[in-house]
């Protein structure tokens, strides 16, 4: 396992343009405008690492736990239709070692896909666990493991597209973290302009540390 330190930066890749903020914006708002950049900012760093975490490269950028170079554990049936046996299948073929910790990663489209699936009588197979308390939220399970909704996954589209994992993630991909995000604010450089710069940055890397803590399910391979 060999891990780096990417720079992530709030400008993006390409540019090194800043965010640039009025001095009548920051001296005229009523709530704390210098705040709220840096979080947008943060925000901005975060979706671009949360994206390559999952399926990014590993050559200028992370390597992704569901990278499109990954040999899936189990491949749809049928082109790109999920059913209840694919479902049962990718879970066997995990480890019974990392079932304790276990969740489903997939995105939203893919979930869609999922709670459609229905019995031999219309009826669907899949229903969210109702949870006691007033306020509480519905808990997404699928074979008895939590789910978790990432947008940066792959729709289940295409063919031998690598879309969703089960495993236990904590043993299966680490992060590095080299230190906090930085923000750095320049009231200098476009003062004659009226205006502030603001940058983040953070170092960062992400690679796969165990293959068998988790598997993988593909679309199907028509090739």
């Amino acid at each position: 396992m060999n891990l780096k330190a990417f720079k992530y930066t709030s400008s993006g890749a390409g540019t090194t343009t800043p965010l640039r903020v009025s001095v009548e914006l920051l001296q005229d708002s009523e709530f704390d405008i210098q705040g709220l950049v840096a979080r947008k900012l943060g925000e901005r760093i975060m979706r671009k690492q949360a994206s390559d975490w999952a399926v990014g490269t590993g050559t200028t950028l992370p390597l992704g736990i569901c990278h499109a170079a990954l040999t899936p554990d189990h491949a749809l049936a049928t082109g790109t239709t999920i059913t209840y046996a694919d479902l049962m299948d990718l879970e066997a073929a995990l480890d019974p070692s990392y079932e304790q910790n276990a969740r489903w990663v997939f995105n939203k489209a893919t979930w869609t896909s999922i709670r459609k699936i229905e019995d031999g009588n219309g009826r669907p197979l899949i229903f969210d666990q109702a949870v006691s308390g007033a306020g509480q939220e519905p808990q997404k399970t699928l074979l008895g493991y939590p789910v978790v909704l990432d947008q940066s996954f792959p729709n289940p589209t295409g063919d031998a597209t690598n879309f969703a994992v089960l495993g236990d993630l904590r043993e299966a991909y680490v992060i590095r973290r080299v230190a906090p995000l930085t923000v750095v604010v320049n009231p200098y450089t476009r003062m004659n302009n009226g205006q502030v710069e603001y940058v983040a940055w953070e170092r960062a890397d992400g690679t796969i540390q165990n293959r068998k803590a988790y598997v993988v399910l593909a679309t199907e391979d028509v090739a």
